[in-house]
């Protein structure tokens, strides 16, 4: 992925965004529309804890997918009007401290991203302004591994073809989910969990990160979205460390070990447990979110 991309999408409806409405109905609109520009891509909203400049960080993107094998953030960021927007410091309420507070977050989204998903991430905006000020203001702020792409608000009733986003960005997207894991390099940066109750899988996923204490001051961990179902029966869900791969992963099995869940491993076929079973894994059931 080259490191910065900006291009005017022309003469084309991608985005479906009511004109009627509250703002915020209309901003939820057209990150749906965002998404569906994807088509039927393997796309989902993915949890993520990162340590960026010794701070710790969390939240949901609104949409990860695979290019060129690499996890890349799909982001959409609506503007009903920039000349007023919280987003712009220039606007009347732009020097505010909530909206100051809005315009800090932007920047830290785009360096967590950048720093903890290979492919960085791709911003879908309907504002040429907000394109153009951002892209300075991330540039300026050591951000590098960005897109953004203007992406006119106005109707689209359903999802586009596979290849429509890969024409526009000129990549290759992956068209099937695959195993986390599989993937080349992947064999040591996810590690699986165990896991009893699927509702649980978020609390364990910020309980390995978070025991022991982080001692890591960049890089974290996204959670992947795969899980297996073992032949015994046992269950367990990915999780994949990014920028320190080793420093993270012995995090997540200390982590684990220390609220008693086991780990596993994919390795040349086989999903290799942390108290010695191992089995193919073909002999595994596989769901994605």
């Amino acid at each position: 992925m080259s490191p910065i991309f900006s291009k005017l999408l022309q003469n084309r409806s991608p985005v479906e965004s009511n004109v009627f409405g509250r703002a915020i109905d209309r901003a939820a609109n057209y990150e749906t529309g965002v998404l569906n520009l994807y088509g039927d891509l393997p796309i989902s909203q993915r949890g993520f804890e990162f340590v960026l400049d010794g701070r710790k960080v969390s939240g949901v993107a609104d949409g990860i997918i695979s290019i060129d094998g690499e996890l890349t953030a799909i982001d959409a960021k609506y503007v009903d009007d920039w000349v007023t927007s919280l987003r712009n410091p220039a606007s009347e309420i732009g020097g505010e401290p909530w909206a100051a507070d809005e315009q800090q977050k932007m920047i830290q989204q785009a360096k967590t991203y950048s720093l903890n998903f290979p492919a960085g991430a791709i911003y879908h905006t309907n504002s040429v302004d907000l394109a153009a000020y951002y892209t300075n203001v991330f540039r300026n702020s050591g951000v590098r591994n960005f897109r953004f792409v203007i992406t006119p608000a106005t109707e689209m009733s359903k999802a586009m073809p596979k290849s429509y986003m890969e024409h526009i960005l000129g990549v290759e997207f992956e068209h099937e989910r695959k195993v986390a894991g599989t993937r080349p390099g992947e064999e040591a940066s996810v590690r699986y969990v165990s896991f009893d109750d699927p509702a649980s899988i978020p609390r364990l996923f910020h309980e390995v990160l978070n025991k022991p204490e982080p001692y890591l001051m960049d890089g974290g961990a996204i959670l992947e979205g795969t899980k297996l179902e073992l032949p015994d029966g046992s269950h367990f869900f990915a999780i994949q460390v990014t920028y320190d791969i080793e420093g993270w992963r012995k995090q997540v099995e200390l982590g684990a070990k220390a609220i008693g869940r086991a780990t596993a491993k994919v390795l040349d076929g086989d999903v290799i447990i942390s108290d010695g079973r191992s089995y193919s894994l073909s002999s595994c059931k596989i769901e994605f979110d």
